[in-house]
């Protein structure tokens, strides 16, 4: 899940409140979880530093649940 306010990754636990999000990836490169770089994108503000590497549709999303006082997506 992103922590939209630590602007990072975590993992999601039993009874968390979070809004999800489909969407289609294109043919485009784009940030993704791997092996190598989850440690990293754990990190508080590692999705900050990589913006240029995340989808506008996630980055929409993460707007939106701002806009909705929510934590998590």
């Amino acid at each position: 899940m992103i922590d939209v306010k630590r602007m990072s990754l975590v993992k999601a636990w039993a009874n968390c409140i979070y809004a999800a999000v489909g969407y289609v990836w294109g043919n485009i490169k784009m940030l993704q979880t791997r092996k190598e770089n989850i440690t990293e994108l754990r990190k508080k503000w590692a999705l900050v530093y990589r913006h240029t590497e995340i989808p506008r549709v996630i980055k929409d999303a993460i707007a939106a649940i701002n806009d909705l006082r929510m934590r998590y997506l």
